[in-house]
């Protein structure tokens, strides 16, 4: 009896201490979890409330309803604004789309100081800048991409696809202002709205958080070209009945609009094409000819027969004013960065020094020449321009040289190739061929008479006479720049009579008017290539069959392609059309 008094007294004690302390644990524990989710949860509460100043909330969606301006409203006076302003948004983009210059300052201001409102800066930039366009229809100076606001939401950002879609839409747009012969102008307007509709359906497939601002501009554009579009189709039935004139005299060739007249090259294309694409070292490539062959429109056609792969910056020497290397130079980096998209905080100051800057110059280019794998291809046109920078200083200029011919022996990422009318071998102190002995040149010389006949044949719905033809081809000798300038005469012929049929009266007519004192082509060969009286002399005393008595000159018209052996062995010019201007004039 004692016993089991013992173990029941000791049992219900053992469980009453565990059921007591169980119950206990389980209430303090529930007590404590609960205290403490709502002291958590009250930590973020007021955390919140507190980071995202809610409470200041109900003041700004008060003050927004009379205070909505871009020059008034709650952004201007809190730094600290998170969330949205219900309303405020599209009130602000409404009075951005009509002021659009108050509205880049706003812009402005929440860049600078409002790092919380990008969002709203990004929406704002796609308003104004679809504004500019509804502004501003079919004007190509105004159809550029919006700003990207860094740090603003993705689908705020438009794609780099949609980006070259409007690069394209602009150069097409550009290429129809600048264009002077209506037949071709209503080819480009044409080209634009096959453009302008491939980007309306590019635009629909973005995201419309930021391209809805744009569809109605692109819109009111498709309307507004369909009338323009009628207009030159009107223009072109009256002033060329019977053809559209597409001859370009004296004019760099675009493959844009002008891919009717760019005949022939195949030869030099491919051996250009073959240099740049197979060979492991780059060599210094020439391409040289006279004046006014074509040297420069085979230049603008190179990126498209090239591709991708290849970057080509054209800088037009004669033309662009650089007053001495460093600034040539600094040209060169600025295109580089261009072509690759880089960016430079501080413009680079080339040293006075040449050969420092230019050492300066290559370490850039080999560091971020690997950018893409893609090559760069300097094209200098007028490359005796650059000659003559480097004579202002013959000692700095022959160093240079040969820095440069280290760099293009040693990488085959950068390319250099000179184009002008200039041998390497006429260019002296410094002397150009003691530096590129390796050098690869590519002549461009006259159309074969093949070329020259598509050319006259092909662009135009003309009715010619084999005799006109062959007159043509005889006269100019495949001259490109005569040939045009007479198919063009003809062109305008046969539009002012209204027919097609063309007769050697025609062609007569337009030689005539070709032999004028001022036609360029002569002026340039008897002006500035044969323009000392030595030349002068020879170049008469060959029209008149007699022996020249000048060698040098005699050598030199040999070796710039303008004079022939003739049948009885004598030499004479090679183009007809230049001897009878002379006869003419002299």
């Amino acid at each position: 009896m004692a016993l089991g008094l013992a173990l029941g007294l000791a049992g219900g004690l053992a469980g009453g201490l565990a059921g007591g302390l169980a119950f206990g644990l389980a209430f303090g524990l529930a007590l404590g979890l609960t205290v403490g989710l709502t002291v958590g949860l009250g930590f973020i509460l007021g955390w919140s409330l507190l980071y995202f100043r809610l409470p200041f909330y109900p003041v700004h969606f008060f003050s927004a309803l009379f205070q909505h301006r871009l020059d008034n409203n709650p952004y201007l006076k809190d730094a600290g604004i998170w969330l949205p302003i219900w309303g405020l948004r599209q009130s602000l983009v409404q009075e951005a789309e009509a002021n659009p210059v108050l509205a880049r300052q706003f812009i402005q201001f929440l860049l600078e100081y409002r790092p919380l409102q990008r969002n709203l800066a990004a929406h704002l930039s796609h308003a104004v800048q679809a504004a500019d366009w509804r502004h501003h229809e079919l004007k190509a100076n105004f159809l550029i991409a919006p700003e990207v606001i860094e740090g603003s939401r993705k689908n705020l950002k438009p794609s780099s696809i949609w980006r070259k879609a409007l690069d394209k839409l602009c150069q097409q747009l550009t290429a129809y202002e600048e264009q002077q012969h209506l037949g071709l102008k209503l080819q480009l307007f044409q080209a634009f709205e096959q453009e302008l509709q491939k980007f309306m359906d590019l635009t629909l497939n973005e995201s419309q958080a930021w391209a809805h601002y744009y569809l109605p501009a692109i819109r009111q554009w498709q309307t507004l070209a369909v009338g323009r579009r009628e207009e030159l189709q009107q223009q072109a039935e009256n002033l060329e009945p019977i053809t559209g004139n597409v001859y370009l005299a004296g004019k760099a060739l675009n493959p844009l609009y002008d891919k009717a007249v760019f005949v022939g090259r195949d030869e030099i294309r491919e051996q250009l094409m073959l240099q740049l694409q197979t060979t492991q070292e780059m060599p210094l490539l020439l391409i040289r000819g006279q004046r006014r062959v074509g040297k420069t429109s085979l230049l603008n056609f190179l990126p498209k027969l090239l591709g991708s792969r290849f970057h080509v910056l054209y800088q037009d020497l004669q033309n662009a004013g650089f007053s001495d290397v460093p600034s040539w130079l600094q040209d060169l980096r600025k295109q580089f960065n261009q072509a690759l998209q880089l960016e430079e905080e501080n413009a680079w100051l080339p040293a006075d020094n040449w050969l420092t800057a230019w050492q300066e110059l290559q370490d850039y280019f080999l560091q971020h020449g690997d950018h893409k794998q893609e090559k760069i291809i300097f094209a200098l046109d007028e490359y005796e321009t650059l000659h003559s920078l480097l004579q202002q200083d013959p000692e700095q200029g022959a160093r240079l040289l040969a820095a440069l011919r280290s760099f293009l022996q040693a990488q085959n990422r950068v390319v250099f190739l000179l184009v002008g009318s200039a041998f390497l071998s006429e260019l002296r102190q410094p002397n150009w061929s003691e530096y590129f002995v390796h050098l690869q040149t590519l002549t461009v010389d006259y159309l074969s008479p093949v070329e020259a006949r598509e050319l006259i044949t092909r662009p135009v719905k003309l009715n010619y006479p084999e005799a006109v033809v062959a007159r043509l081809v005889y006269l100019t000798q495949g001259h490109p720049h005569l040939l045009q300038a007479l198919c063009s005469a003809l062109v305008t012929y046969a539009n002012r009579d209204n027919r097609r049929d063309m007769h050697m009266d025609d062609l007569d007519a337009a030689v005539a008017a070709a032999l004028d004192f001022s036609a360029p082509v002569q002026t340039l060969f008897w002006g500035q290539f044969c323009c000392d009286t030595a030349c002068h002399a020879t170049v008469l005393q060959l029209l008149r069959g007699e022996a020249p008595k000048d060698p040098d000159s005699l050598r030199r018209l040999k070796l710039h392609g303008y004079i022939q052996q003739q049948e009885n062995g004598q030499w004479g010019l090679r183009v007809p059309l230049f001897s009878m201007w002379i006869k003419a004039f002299y």
